[in-house]
């Protein structure tokens, strides 16, 4: 599939499911704030199917909705830290007084749900926990689980500020409602199907989507914005037709690549504190595709070889 500019709306039919999913995702909400229900749950899942099959056309796009979709299981999944800091907080539990509390009802909570989140809102709902289990001192928590529940409620605090700006769990709804349309979907994907449709998520699960909805399309303008400063600084030309140029003017196989610049796009990828590509890229004003190649080309430079092996 072609790619588009800055200067190139959106496709129609993506533009078009999007407007159509934003008005039943409204409807709803405002039904519900009335009723503490919604009725159009069968024309909300034809919208988010709609939108996402349009949306899932171009294999970039789709993938950010999965990695955000999947973020925060990825980050709370066993072996992480998150994961270890809960083990660490938990296992310091153990031999507490009984005595009843707010604090100890939000830690009782916590040790039902020991099945790690697989949506923001539950690691939200866990810091709230943490956050009254720290502050009751009717608990007379030791130094030693003070300190473990602590570091468990920073590693809440640093997923939620990672996945929040991202709209993961309305990501999670539109993506498993998606993958409801395949022959055989995942089990959750049934799930958050039916959820949507029996009505009673409400709010919980309408507003994230429309969140999520307008956050995706915004991160589509971006990576466009992106592509179009690009194309500019390559005057138009794509990485073939600059091959095809450099072919003409010169005898023999010539670099087509400036080594300085990829380095440059290495060293700041390598020092820098950004945690993907994308986010690379969108701050350099370059493509995803831009940087992966750059860095990847750079590696694979025989005299880059044969340093990363000493």
């Amino acid at each position: 599939m072609s790619e588009f500019s800055l200067s190139t709306p959106l496709p129609h039919s993506l533009t078009t499911a999007h407007k159509g999913l934003l008005a039943k995702l409204q409807t709803g909400i405002e039904q519900f704030k009335d009723v503490s229900h919604y009725s159009n749950t069968v024309e909300i899942r034809k919208a988010v199917e709609r939108f996402t099959r349009e949306l899932c056309k171009v294999p970039a796009w789709r993938a950010e909705l999965e990695r955000r979709s999947g973020l925060v299981a990825q980050k709370t999944a066993p072996g992480t830290a998150y994961d270890q800091e809960k083990g660490r907080a938990l296992k310091s539990y153990r031999g507490w007084p009984k005595k009843p509390s707010r604090s100890k009802l939000a830690i009782d909570g916590l040790r039902i749900g020991e099945a790690n989140p697989i949506l923001l809102c539950q690691v939200v709902k866990n810091r709230d926990g943490l956050e009254a289990v720290l502050g009751d001192r009717i608990l007379n928590l030791t130094e030693q689980a003070e300190a473990a529940f602590r570091q468990w409620l920073q590693e809440c605090i640093a997923i939620q500020k990672e996945c929040e700006p991202l709209e993961c769990d309305g990501c999670w709804y539109l993506n498993h409602v998606h993958q409801a349309e395949t022959p055989k979907p995942p089990e959750a994907a049934n799930g958050a199907r039916a959820l949507i449709e029996g009505g009673s998520l409400g709010i919980s699960a309408l507003r994230p989507m429309e969140l999520a909805v307008e956050s995706i399309i915004e991160w589509i303008r971006e990576d466009q914005t992106a592509n179009d400063k690009s194309s500019k600084a390559t005057g138009g030309k794509s990485n073939s037709a600059r091959k095809k140029s450099n072919i003409k003017k010169k005898r023999g196989r010539q670099s087509d690549t400036d080594h300085k610049a990829d380095q440059d796009i290495y060293e700041a990828w390598h020092y820098g504190a950004y945690k993907t590509y994308a986010e690379f890229a969108r701050a350099k004003g370059i493509t995803t595709s831009d940087v992966k190649t750059a860095i990847d080309r750079h590696r694979k430079r025989p005299s880059n070889r044969r340093n990363n092996s000493n």
